[in-house]
C-alpha cells in the first residue's frame, strides 16, 4: 500500500478562532475527520452520508457492518435529514469515534452502513482503512 498516495488527499484546515487543526478525508459517503485543539487534546469524527425515499425526521442509529463479520453499533447517534434530488431524502450523521473505534477503522474494512433504516454499500472499503490510518498515525 502506497501511504503517500491516501496521506497526500488528506486536507489540512486551520480554526484561528479555536487555535485547532482539522484533517479530513476526501468527502464521500463516509468522510473521517480528525480534530486537534493541543498535543493532549486530539478527536476523531466520522461522517456517513446515505440517501432514502421516504422523510424519517428524528432518528437515530448508526451500525457499520466490516469485512470480517463484526460491527459497531451507536444507537443513541441522531440522523439528520434534508431533501436531496428527484423525490429523495439525504440521511447523515457525523459523530464522534472513540479510541477503540478509530482503531478498528485503520485495522479493518467497512463493507455497509446503515443510518437508521437506510443501508448503503461501501465499495471503497480498503481506501477509507488507509485514510483512517494516515489519520491515526
Amino acid at each position: 500500500v502506497n501511504e503517500d498516495f491516501y496521506c497526500n488527499k488528506i486536507t489540512k484546515s486551520i480554526d484561528k478562532f479555536e487555535n485547532s487543526e482539522t484533517y479530513n478525508s476526501p468527502y464521500s459517503p463516509i468522510t473521517f475527520f480528525k480534530i486537534i485543539k493541543s498535543q493532549q487534546e486530539k478527536s476523531y469524527f466520522m461522517m456517513i452520508k446515505t440517501e432514502g425515499t421516504t422523510a424519517s425526521v428524528l432518528k437515530k442509529n448508526v451500525i457499520i457492518l466490516f469485512e470480517d463479520g463484526s460491527k459497531i453499533t451507536r444507537p443513541e447517534v441522531n440522523v439528520d435529514i434534508e431533501v436531496g434530488g428527484s423525490k429523495s431524502y439525504i440521511y447523515s450523521s457525523t459523530f464522534k469515534l472513540t479510541e477503540n473505534e478509530v482503531k478498528k477503522l485503520a485495522k479493518d474494512k467497512i463493507t455497509d452502513v446503515r443510518l437508521y433504516i437506510y443501508d448503503r454499500a461501501i465499495i471503497n472499503g480498503e481506501t477509507l482503512r488507509n485514510y483512517m490510518q494516515c489519520l491515526y498515525n
